[in-house]
């Protein structure tokens, strides 16, 4: 139950179109190689990423190499040049920022109570947990508690790595949610 395959699979239909986006970068303006970039290797990279939450960094860094590949043919840059500042300035975060941004993007939905009763069943406040009476973060209504696990499995699961991923966000951004 390894993601190699998956993540295998992701990058080699990402590789695959990035030489036909060099046959035609020079007959394309600048905007339509973003979007075309968008279109066929960002949204691969993003399909159902909050399943790649607690990957090894080599997988990762797989997927990384992707995305750093299309933006450096986007951006007509070298293969020694900085990516950052051109995934900075094509709006692009890198992907384990990704799939934190995506695990949190859900949990503030169900903060919000804007999803399927299903999703939040699966997660509990701090609030809800027998074990918390009493204390001042059983009053906490938007930190959540994840189950103990024991193993690399269990971290990657909804939810435990849904939870860790939005309590690990800064103080304060409880204050933008309202219901």
């Amino acid at each position: 139950m390894t993601s190699h395959k998956h993540v295998r699979c992701v990058t080699g239909s990402c590789f695959f179109h990035l030489p036909r986006f060099c046959q035609i970068r020079k007959h394309v303006n600048h905007q339509v190689m973003k979007q075309s970039m968008h279109a066929f290797v960002i949204n691969r990279l993003d399909y159902c990423n909050g399943i790649q939450a607690g990957l090894p960094t080599s997988l990762l860094g797989q997927l990384q190499r992707a995305q750093n590949a299309a933006t450096r043919l986007v951006l007509g840059l070298q293969p020694c040049d900085y990516i950052k500042p051109a995934l900075f300035k094509l709006n692009l975060l890198p992907v384990h920022l990704r799939i934190q941004y995506k695990l949190c993007l859900l949990m503030h939905s169900i903060t919000a109570h804007c999803c399927q009763s299903y999703i939040s069943d699966v997660v509990r406040t701090t609030a809800a947990s027998s074990r918390r009476e009493g204390l001042r973060s059983s009053t906490d209504t938007y930190s959540y508690t994840a189950p103990p696990t024991f193993t690399m499995f269990g971290v990657r699961a909804f939810s435990v790595a849904d939870p860790t991923a939005w309590n690990s966000l800064p103080s304060g951004h409880s204050s933008y949610i309202r219901n």
